[in-house]
């Protein structure tokens, strides 16, 4: 759906030329009663002339554009009543009220208020006054769940999922929607990715503890980022003026993981005040620091199974080419620090700087064991079993890695009332930086005749067996193979600026707003890698693992020997060192270190203009935003090629630097409308477009060009972006018990999403390259569901459940006239199941995630499609309070242990089996 550039300020001029009559202001502030602070999300509504608005962070609210008189506000917020207040605007003056909610609620218990109910009433008042489908966790809510990280905090709301990492969550996934498609900010600022080939930003990196709040906004409004085909999840760090007082909190906790029967340690504080004659200036500071040592056993298949191989004895089936053992040793470290600081100098400006650093760190050994069937001979086979003799060919190796990243937000602005005008202003800065420094991986490899057998008649639990040939459990039977030592550096920066204005006015007798902006943003996204390849080139005799591995490794999935897989890491960094003058550069490094290399610019420059209606019950919000990209990447072309040289074939190469560019403009229309049958039932439905630019990897200019074998494969910089229409509607039902009943439909019509194919071009290379699909759609159904259980019945006083369901049906056509197929990464099913129960003194809660199985990878090949299993979690805490300002808890996650699985093609055919075990926390928490 397109719209030109023209009818946008066309229509804009328009809604500015509006005949606006005199008009006068009304400010206010809404607090709990009995001292409990500032509501955020109170909905306050004119009942004279429908004007309807909500109360900000700070309990506050400005009606403008009202004419003098004498009015009616009724102001409610679930879980705290309403009260209708009596208010005089004079002519030339500014009105001024406060407002004090839940008088006559009795369980207003300190314990009960910062709890599971507190939790409930902001995230769902927020969501009820909202313009469009917003999803809400607040502050009290990110400390009820065994959440590691913004990540895992996300997952708990509706149609939420994430990709995890060594058990730990990872990427958002919104509505089963691949997470390179979402856009995430931090208090409005976009957040840089610091990994190399992605878009997509790994919230592991930020802990909970620094956040006051979780928006995820399903549905479109122009003044948004309009790359958001999943959704926009924006990240809010603590104001110095939402407790409107001095506050301060501290947290401490040990973190045990069964797996590796470790114990770490995490500790967090937050310190907020306002200063001033007049208070009128505030900061708020927060840290934490966490240390956590983990682990992960894994088997893997590496590559898909062949079909019909035929072994000796005749029998036929699907064969494991490759089975990989792997044992992972991890110490991860996040630090971050949060610095807000907010100015108010007078009742009209409000000033802010803030800034967030989050630092993460991924010290990672890999110990692998590699067994290669394929290099056998292939003696009995089912579509399960085989057995083979003769296999030459077993690696074991170990990867020692170092990982760190870092990601820094900074913003300046600010928000001025004018009149009828309201302005914002903010400059803001991301950066993101991912280095991997002194990199070691070492291979040791046995060369001699091995015999296997394997049953996979259980898929994720198989059995292998060494029986006979070389002692592979024996580390003198492995002589080194190679070494590789990398340093490599991604890092990205974004710049971006922003401006909106917004004018209240009257649309004939109706009450709304016309609200217009713009914002330019530049990217800057570049890899470094530094790759050399050393093999043994000694007078000795060649180095072998004996001496390098330790015993009492705890992996179960291949047996045989105590030191059979385990490396003292330290031991084969000694090796290396030692060595050094031993061993021989091998002149392909050359080409690792430099093909990956890429630098990539992008600018966008955007404009939107929209405008607010109400009229009776319904509130409708439209307009347009146009986005203009411009995209430059310049890379490496690798050109492969065979020549005879004095009697001998030897391959040879050439690199080249090589760019290009590509620019687009994209006008996306939004309307969003609102129908409030009354306070508490809501129907929403909206209509909007939206898009996805895409990875840096797929659009990167970076080409491998074998002329030998016939083949190409390259990024693809003249990729469109996805482009999406988006229809949703929805029903919410709230209560004054904190219960809502919701129902949303969407439906996502995608064009030019991006897949992997294969094709030969016109001198008859097989060229792999990435291009744009011809169409996707997604019908989905969103339901919500969460009570007091104490309503039901007088013996569940103090339980409550929450619960959320998605369902979802994604099909896609990759090529023009082609047949459909699943569009990748796209569950079926996703759900959340909590149950709590509070009462004075103590908390529990129990929570159950559940996402469906997905297509991972398409290849092609039906039996080669790569697919991730179903994942279900089960998490449990509980708090005991101490006093008024103390409590301790006790966290656990992954109770069930629930492992990591994936197969090609049929559940039968494994490609990964990794499990972590669980790991608890126990802490302390104060608040003053």
């Amino acid at each position: 759906m397109k719209l030109t550039t023209g009818k946008l300020f066309a229509s804009l001029s328009a809604g500015l030329a509006l005949n606006i009559a005199q008009a006068e202001t009304i400010v206010g502030d809404v607090s709990a009663h009995n001292g409990y602070g500032p509501i955020e999300g109170a909905s306050i509504t004119v009942l004279d002339n429908g004007i309807r608005t909500a109360s900000d962070e700070q309990g506050k609210f400005v009606i403008q554009n009202i004419a003098p008189g004498t009015y009616a506000l009724r102001i409610s917020y679930l879980g705290l009543g309403d009260e209708t207040v009596s208010v005089t605007v004079e002519e030339g003056g500014i009105a001024t009220l406060s407002a004090e909610l839940g008088r006559d609620i009795v369980d207003l218990d300190p314990f009960v208020v910062t709890g599971v109910k507190s939790a409930s009433a902001r995230a769902l008042n927020l969501q009820r006054n909202s313009s469009n489908l917003v999803n809400t966790v607040a502050s009290d809510a990110l400390g009820q769940f065994p959440d590691e990280n913004a990540a895992e905090a996300l997952q708990r709301v509706s149609g939420v999922s994430i990709e995890r990492d060594q058990g730990e969550g990872r990427y958002v996934v919104i509505r089963g929607i691949d997470s390179d498609l979402n856009n995430i900010s931090l208090d409005g600022v976009a957040l840089a990715s610091p990994e190399g080939d992605t878009r997509k930003v790994a919230l592991d990196v930020i802990p909970t503890d620094l956040l006051d709040q979780l928006e995820i906004r399903k549905t479109f409004l122009p003044d948004m980022d309009g790359d958001a085909i999943g959704g926009s999840v924006n990240i809010k760090t603590l104001s110095p003026f939402d407790q409107g007082e001095r506050f301060a909190s501290a947290k401490a906790q040990l973190l045990y993981n069964d797996l590796v029967d470790e114990t770490s340690f995490m500790f967090a504080g937050t310190y907020t005040d306002t200063f001033g004659s007049e208070g009128n200036s505030g900061y708020v500071v927060s840290t934490s620091y966490q240390e956590r040592e983990f682990g992960s056993d894994n088997i893997e298949v590496d590559g898909p199974w062949s079909a019909s191989e035929e072994a000796e004895d005749g029998s036929t089936g699907f064969f494991a080419p490759e089975i990989e053992f792997r044992q992972y040793d991890v110490t991860r470290e996040r630090k971050s620090l949060s610095l807000n600081f907010e100015h108010l100098p007078n009742d009209t400006t409000r000033l802010y700087a803030r800034g967030t650093y989050n630092y993460f760190s991924d010290e990672e050994y890999r110990h692998r064991t590699e067994i290669k069937p394929e290099r056998g001979t292939i003696e009995t086979l089912s579509d399960t079993t085989a057995s083979v003799t003769g296999a030459n060919k077993t690696d074991r190796d170990l990867k020692d890695r170092f990982e760190e990243q870092e990601i820094l937000a900074f913003s300046l602005g600010g928000e001025t009332r004018v009149d009828d005008w309201r302005f914002n202003y903010k400059a803001s800065l991301s950066t993101a930086e991912e280095n991997e420094p002194d990199r070691l991986d070492t291979d040791f490899r046995n060369g001699e005749d091995s015999d296997f057998s394997y049953d996979f008649s259980n898929s994720f639990e198989p059995r292998v067996t060494v029986d006979g040939g070389s002692d592979i459990f024996d580390p003198a039977n492995f002589e080194l193979d190679e070494f590789v030592a990398e340093n490599n550096l991604t890092e990205e920066e974004e710049i971006a600026l922003k401006f909106d204005a917004m004018r209240f006015l009257d649309f004939g007798d109706n009450p709304g707003f016309v609200k217009f902006g713009f914002k330019y943003r530049t990217k800057d996204k570049n890899r470094d890698n530094d790759v050399a390849i050393y093999s043994w080139d000694g007078d000795g005799d060649t180095p072998t693992a004996a001496g390098l591995t330790t015993t009492g490794s705890r992996y179960p999935y291949l047996t045989g020997g105590s030191a059979y897989l385990q490396y003292d890491p330290q031991a084969v960094r000694n090796l290396f060192n030692s060595e050094f003058s031993n061993l021989q550069y091998d002149d392909e490094s050359d080409i690792d270190s430099t093909l990956a290399d890429y630098d990539t610019t992008e600018d966008v420059l955007a404009a939107y203009g929209m405008a607010e209606i109400e009229t009776g019950k319904w509130t409708i919000t439209g307009g347009a935003r146009v986005e203009q990209t411009d995209f430059e990447t310049t890379g490496f072309e690798l050109v492969t090629w065979e020549e005879e040289i004095d009697g001998e074939i030897e391959e040879l190469y050439e690199l080249n630097r090589i760019s290009s560019d590509n620019d687009y403009t994209d006008i996306l229309l939004s309307l969003n409308s609102r129908y409030a049958l009354d306070d508490t039932t809501i129907i929403r439905a909206s209509a909007s477009n939206t898009i996805a630019r895409p990875k840096f990897s797929d659009s990167s200019i970076s080409t491998e060009t074998n002329r030998t074998d016939e083949e190409v494969e390259r990024g693809n910089p003249n990729l469109d972006p996805y482009e999406s229409i988006n229809l949703d509607l929805s029903f919410e039902k709230y209560n004054e018990k904190l219960g809502l009943f919701a129902a949303n439909v969407f439906y996502k019509d995608i064009d030019s999403f991006v897949y992997m194919t294969n094709f030969d071009n016109a001198d008859g290379f097989k060229v792999s390259t990435p291009q744009n699909g011809e169409n996707a759609t997604i019908l989905g159904l969103e339901l919500i569901w969460n009570q007091e259980l104490g309503l039901l019945a007088e013996a569940l006083q103090g339980f409550s459940i929450d619960t959320n369901l998605t369902f979802s049906n994604a099909d896609a056509i990759y090529e023009e006239e082609g047949e459909e197929a699943p569009l990748l990464k796209q569950p079926e099913e996703i759900f959340n199941l909590t149950l709590s129960y509070e009462n004075e003194h103590f908390m529990f809660r129990l929570a159950g995630t559940h996402r469906g199985e997905y297509l991972d990878s398409a290849e092609g090949d039906p039996i080669e499609d790569e697919y991730v299993d179903s994942h279900f979690q089960l998490d449990a805490k509980a708090v005991y309070k101490i006093d008024e300002q103390s409590s301790v808890f006790l966290e656990m996650i992954n109770l069930n242990d629930e492992p990591f699985q994936a197969y090609y093609g049929s559940p039968s055919r494994m490609r990964q089996f990794e499990t972590y075990s669980f790991s608890a926390k126990l802490g302390y928490s104060w608040k003053l």
